[in-house]
């Protein structure tokens, strides 16, 4: 009898961790899916954004070019402000609430954050628009800066209702909308508005105008996109007037999230502001061609977040904790992947790369090599943000960016003035490398996760050692160009596969994806999984 019982106790167990396998399996393949489709998109509007800054570049001065990025600094932070940090609590509680299978929660939660983020827009760019008399001869000597800054006090509102909608859609795990109308539709906008004003000769003040037309465009598109779209979604009618406790929980979890915003975003743009203040708007452009490039290293954490934020609160509502481990260390992995090869060409290549903006600009080489460091050590760690969020934890979160960017702005007055660009780029390391450390920290005491593990660090370290070694005696027989330096990307991302490989740091649940790809693909991955399966 005893025995009889042990067996059907060994086989539940079995078909639990089965069926658990297949959970992961599933989960991860959603988070690849999306990541996936968001890489490419989101590669296409970085694209997009970089030939826009070219392009003003190459129509326009060095210092008109510094003026746009302060004028598009004030916007996307004023965006960020307004949204009241529910561009993460809305995805969060969608997300939780799907996970408890309660859907007229989720039709309140959405009419309020809405309506709250209409209103804040609202006000916030009127309180722009009446203030900015006062502020431009703060931040520039041009005298347009004044209408330029009216013109981010009219286009904020349209903002904040686009990350708002962006939001509500990354909820429901959907990954389509932010690629549609903000990696591809909003990027490409305003890169034919620069494109056009900059070939037809246009004064620079219509650069301006035509890259907030282009916002306000694609967000009454996109409004218009979701009316039609959210019935798919949400079968029950809600009147959120009567579940006012939940807006006040949304309101009362994102807005410490709205402080975490504007505390990153001091800490993104405290180095372009402070720069306009001790040096030039020569100095300002020429950061600012290095940091967007250096940004592109984030990709494939950015991308990967995207689906895994509101997917963390969903097992979080159904305390499903170890399935989160797994998925959690296998992206920290996979971005890890899909970034070091970039990194190991800004950081060795820097003068080429930042080439592509002209001759002058390669003044700013050791800024790029310096930034490129900083965001691959943190894209190494994983999403540890997401994670605190999915959990809860945003008034933790909240701590750790306002000390953060309090860090970054001291050291931003200590080291601007002595090193310039350099410094700048410094302080914005300093800042976030500490960052990252407090929140993994916080992570691990939570539960247990960490990304100190064979599986990560050894391909990492394998694959820096040999391109360093294949960096010096590239050098001593090419010449380095843009086009070479293509190939070498490629190469540096075979060596890193390699040592995956090698390494024995490819688990069983990245040969189930592919398995699960190669099923709804019909693709023949399968000479591709037995080399997988050979070295797992």
């Amino acid at each position: 009898m005893n025995t009889q019982d042990n067996k059907t106790q060994e086989e539940k167990k079995q078909t639990t961790a089965g069926d658990n396998d297949k959970e992961i399996t599933k989960s991860l393949a959603k988070v690849g899916k999306g990541a996936s489709l968001l890489f490419i998109g989101t590669a296409l509007g970085m694209v997009f954004g970089f030939l826009m800054r070219v392009v003003i570049a190459r129509f326009y001065s060095v210092e008109d070019y510094g003026i746009f990025n302060l004028y598009y600094s004030f916007l996307l932070i004023f965006g960020s402000v307004g949204a009241l940090g529910l561009r993460d609590g809305l995805n969060r509680y969608i997300g939780y609430y799907t996970g408890k299978k309660e859907e007229e929660k989720i039709a309140s939660t959405i009419k309020w954050g809405i309506t709250f983020g209409a209103i804040s827009g609202i006000i916030l760019g009127v309180v722009l628009i009446l203030t900015s008399g006062y502020l431009a001869p703060i931040l520039s000597e041009d005298p347009n800066f004044v209408f330029y800054l009216r013109i981010v006090g009219i286009t904020t509102p349209f903002l904040v209702v686009f990350y708002v909608i962006i939001s509500i859609f990354r909820g429901f795990e959907r990954a389509k909308e932010r690629i549609i109308f903000s990696s591809l539709g909003k990027q490409s906008l305003i890169l034919i508005a620069v494109f056009v004003v900059g070939m037809l000769a246009l004064p620079f003040e219509i650069v301006i105008i035509g890259v907030s037309l282009a916002v306000i465009l694609i967000t009454l598109s996109l409004y218009v996109y979701y009316r039609k779209k959210i019935k798919n979604f949400i079968t029950k009618s809600a009147n959120y007037f009567q579940n006012s406790q939940l807006g006040k929980n949304l309101l009362l979890f994102s807005l410490p999230l709205l402080l975490v915003s504007i505390m990153a975003k001091v800490m993104g743009y405290t180095d372009t502001l402070m720069l306009a203040y001790f040096e030039t708007e020569a100095e300002v452009g020429l950061y600012n061609a290095a940091k967007p490039i250096s940004r592109l290293i984030k990709t494939g954490l950015t991308v990967s977040i995207f689906i895994y934020q509101p997917l963390v609160s969903k097992l979080y509502a159904q305390k499903k904790y170890e399935e989160n481990e797994v998925i959690y260390t296998s992206l920290a992995k996979w971005i890890s992947f899909l970034t070091l090869p970039m990194a190991l060409c800004f950081i060795f290549f820097p003068r080429v790369v930042l080439s592509v903006f002209g001759e002058g600009y390669g003044i700013a080489a050791s800024t790029l090599q310096v930034l490129a460091i900083m965001y691959f050590i943190r894209n190494v760690a994983g999403p540890f943000h997401s994670t605190l969020i999915g959990y809860g934890k945003s008034k933790f979160v909240m701590y750790v960016n306002f000390t953060s960017a309090f860090l970054n702005v001291l050291a931003n007055l200590i080291l601007i003035p002595i090193y310039g660009v350099l410094g700048a780029a410094i302080a914005t390391g300093v800042s976030i490398t500490a960052s990252t450390i407090i929140k993994s920290i916080k992570v691990y005491k939570l539960s247990g996760i960490h990304v100190l593990k064979p599986s990560i660090f050894k391909p990492v370290t394998f694959t820096s050692i040999i391109a360093i070694v294949i960096t010096l005696i590239i050098r001593r027989l090419l010449i380095i160009n843009i086009f070479t330096l293509g190939f070498i990307f490629i190469f540096f991302i075979l060596i890193f596969f390699s040592m995956m490989v090698l390494s024995n740091s490819i688990s069983k649940y990245d040969i189930n994806v592919i398995v699960l790809i190669e099923k709804k693909t019909g693709l023949d991955l399968k000479r591709f999984k037995n080399l997988l399966e050979k070295f797992s």
